[in-house]
């Protein structure tokens, strides 16, 4: 038992949290007793935060807007293709 806490501790060795999303989808009293003992196993803060299904939904619809980055096969992911880059600077934001 210990020694599957300590692969799951290296598998998430870059998180902090685990989030329970209420989305009145369910009843979070139902599985929060659950939540907290497995954040306390992993070394997770347990956070309960506001949250929709909004999101899954459209995944499942395949609703890809612009809250979605598609991604073809065999495509290299950098911070580019997330546009999680900010945006170069123009002559205009520069007053020139």
């Amino acid at each position: 038992r210990e020694r599957t806490r300590e692969i799951y501790r290296l598998m998430l060795k870059g998180y902090k949290n685990l989030y329970v999303i209420r989305t009145d989808a369910y009843d979070p009293a139902e599985i929060l007793p659950q939540t907290r003992d497995l954040a306390a196993a992993l070394y997770l803060q347990h956070r309960v935060i506001d949250g929709s299904l909004t999101m899954i939904r459209k995944a499942l619809l395949k609703e890809w807007d612009d809250d979605f980055t598609i991604i073809e096969a065999g495509t290299t992911v950098d911070l580019k293709a997330l546009r999680l880059l900010p945006e170069p600077l123009t002559r205009a934001d520069l007053g020139s």
